[in-house]
């Protein structure tokens, strides 16, 4: 699946049951899951965090930080 703005790619999403990763900038992240499928960390091709994220029991981000462009959260 790819984003796209006025014909522009923005980003690449690979998909299995759930999103597996994203390319953006030439750069590939990986989504780790936690155990109620929602996105926990995204990680970059080294393994190093670029973003967490916490919910509380409804699902509702924790902490969002506004600046995050992550559209899988």
């Amino acid at each position: 699946m790819e984003e796209r703005i006025d014909g522009k790619k923005l980003n690449m999403y690979m998909r299995g049951i759930d999103v597996i990763a994203a390319e953006a900038d030439n750069v590939v992240y990986y989504y780790i899951l936690n155990e109620h499928g929602d996105v926990s960390e995204l990680r970059n091709q080294g393994g190093i965090c670029k973003a967490s994220y916490e919910y509380d029991a409804f699902g509702i981000e924790r902490n969002s930080n506004k600046e995050d462009d992550n559209t899988m959260k």
